[in-house]
């Protein structure tokens, strides 16, 4: 069996990296019962937008799609829709296994953040 390569190791990496750490984040909020503040809600909006169409664009100039002047912001902008529609412009169906390793990655993260906050849950008083 052939083994898979993650595609744009660099940028999947940081997109890993900044996943675990603003969930870890979140768990910790969960953990002591407090809604997480609006600043840390747009920052790992930002981010994850950023990181995404980071992705994205690395992707395309590894497989050498041309790519346009304002393509960047409308990655930024978009990136829900731009993730699904570029996968599978360039990989056809084998984009469907690359979306999964992305959700995959969402999912896991997540349930980190629930063990964290399960894990370091303060009692109340």
């Amino acid at each position: 069996m052939q083994r898979t390569a993650i595609p744009n190791s660099g940028a999947t990496a940081a997109l890993a990296v900044f996943l675990v750490l603003a969930n870890v984040g979140s768990g910790l909020y969960a953990a002591n019962r407090r809604h997480p503040s609006e600043a840390f809600l747009w920052i790992c909006y930002l981010v994850v937008a950023l990181l995404v169409a980071y992705w994205i664009l690395a992707d395309s100039r590894r497989l050498g799609v041309p790519g346009s002047v304002d393509e960047g912001l409308y990655l930024f902008a978009v990136w829900p829709l731009a993730l699904p529609y570029h996968l599978f412009k360039t990989r056809r169906g084998r984009g469907f296994v690359t979306l999964a390793g992305f959700v995959a990655l969402f999912i896991a993260t997540y349930l980190l953040s629930v063990f964290v906050a399960l894990a370091f849950r303060i009692p109340r008083p």
